[in-house]
């Protein structure tokens, strides 16, 4: 059946497709790029038209984007000529982020905002 496939005899169904692309550990829009074509409208209106991976990469920028608009709305710059680089428009500080220490960062942060706005008065502190 694989050699009807291979002389476009006949036509696989998607599932099929993926089924053989896991078995070769490959995407199924290698082997047929009918699987490939997705649309994704970004935030700034951009029409993005490719395979999963390319759909993912433009999510993945509408998110980034989404971060630096709420950091600025909090006093912290982005100069996009200097990619990653945050500034704190109150004292000057510069800091390198970017999608490797992002997530450690903020879990970090928000442990701190946890500790500091959720902290009941009136519980004992832990010893």
């Amino acid at each position: 059946m694989i050699s009807q496939y291979e002389n476009n005899k006949r036509s696989p169904k998607p599932e099929t497709v993926e089924k053989i692309a896991n078995a070769l550990g490959v995407h199924p829009w290698d082997i047929d790029k009918r699987l490939a074509v997705k649309v994704y409208i970004m935030r700034d209106g951009t029409e993005v038209v490719g395979n999963p991976y390319t759909i993912d990469m433009a999510r993945e920028h509408d998110r980034w984007e989404d971060f630096r608009i709420f950091l600025e709305d909090y006093g912290v710059s982005h100069d996009k000529d200097q990619k990653n680089i945050f500034t704190f428009k109150d004292t000057g500080e510069k800091f390198l982020v970017n999608e490797k220490n992002l997530p450690v960062i903020v879990a970090e942060q928000a442990k701190i905002l946890i500790r500091l706005l959720g902290k009941d008065p009136t519980a004992p502190d832990p010893e």
